[in-house]
C-alpha cells in the first residue's frame, strides 16, 4: 500500500535551487503519536558549485542516517541548522513529534539541546544494527519498514505528558495570537511553573523559547509568499531580502 505524503515542509530555507529530491511520508497509525514523518533528501551537485541549505529550528528530535556517517540523534536546535552540500548523496531521517522522543530517551530532552549524539548512545547495539541495515539498503520503503519495525520493538506507552505536549504545540502552531507563556497557561489551564518543567523535559526549551521558534516558522511561511506579492523574480530571492529577520 503506497505511503501517504506528509504536508510540505514549512521551515526549509534555500538560497538557490539544489538539484535533487525531497520527500516526506507519514508513519503508520500505531506510531503516529510519536513520529511526525519520515523524510528523504538527495542531491547531485557533480559539476556544480557547493550549495548551502538551511532549516529553521523546530522543537523536534530527529534520527538521521547517511552512508559513510555515524547515524545520529539530532536534538532540538535553537538556531538555524545549516549544511553545505557537495558532490552527491542522500540522507534518510525520522522526525519525531514535539516531545515524541522523550519516551524513548527516558530523560529530559534538555540534555540533547543543540547536540548530535551517536544512535548507539541511546539504543546501543540495536541502534547500530538499524543504521547498518538502512545505509546498506537503497529503497526508501525498506528504510521506513526497518525504522518502524525498530521503533515498535522499543515502543513506549503514550503518557499524559506526551499528549499534553502535543496538544500545546498544536495550539501554538495554529493560533497566531499566542506569543507568551501567560497565554499558553491561560488557554491550557496549566500553571506557569508546571509549563516550564514540561517544556524543559519534553521540548528542551522554556515556553518563551518555544514560542520564538514556532513563531519564526509561522512568519517564514508567510514571508515565502512575498515574491508573488511584491514582484520578485524567484522565491529564492526573498531569502536574501528577509534573511536578516531570521
Amino acid at each position: 500500500m503506497p505511503r501517504t505524503n506528509a504536508p510540505p515542509a514549512r521551515g526549509l530555507l534555500k538560497t538557490s535551487p539544489v538539484p535533487g529530491q525531497h520527500h516526506r511520508w507519514l508513519p503508520s497509525d500505531d506510531l503516529s503519536a510519536f513520529v511526525e514523518h519520515f523524510w528523504f533528501v538527495s542531491w547531485n551537485l557533480c559539476g556544480h558549485s557547493d550549495q548551502e541549505v538551511a532549516t529553521l529550528p523546530h522543537p523536534s528530535v530527529h534520527m538521521v542516517f547517511e552512508r559513510g556517517h555515524v547515524a545520529e540523534i539530532v536534538g532540538v536546535h535553537t538556531r538555524r541548522f545549516v549544511r553545505r552540500l557537495n558532490g552527491h548523496g542522500h540522507v534518510f531521517g525520522i522526525k519525531f513529534k514535539p516531545g515524541g522522543f522523550h519516551t524513548f530517551y527516558k530523560n529530559d530532552l534538555l540534555h540533547l539541546r543543540n547536540r548530535h549524539i551517536p544512535i548507539e548512545s541511546v539504543f546501543g547495539e540495536r541502534g547500530m544494527e538499524l543504521s547498518e541495515a538502512i545505509t546498506n539498503n537503497i529503497d526508501n520503503e525498506q528504510w521506513m519498514q526497518l525504522a518502524e519495525q525498530f521503533l515498535r520493538g522499543c515502543l513506549p506507552s503514550v503518557d499524559h505528558s506526551l499528549k499534553q505536549t502535543t496538544d500545546i504545540v498544536a495550539l501554538m502552531s495554529q493560533d497566531k495570537t499566542i506569543a507568551s507563556i501567560n497565554q499558553i497557561s491561560e488557554q491550557c489551564g496549566i500553571g506557569i511553573r508546571q509549563l516550564q518543567r514540561l517544556f524543559c523535559a519534553m521540548l528542551a526549551s522554556l515556553p518563551s523559547g518555544c514560542c520564538n521558534v514556532i513563531g519564526s516558522t509561522k512568519h517564514w511561511h508567510n514571508l515565502v509568499r512575498l515574491p508573488n506579492q511584491i514582484g520578485l523574480s524567484s522565491p529564492y530571492t526573498s531569502v536574501i531580502v528577509i534573511r536578516h529577520i531570521l
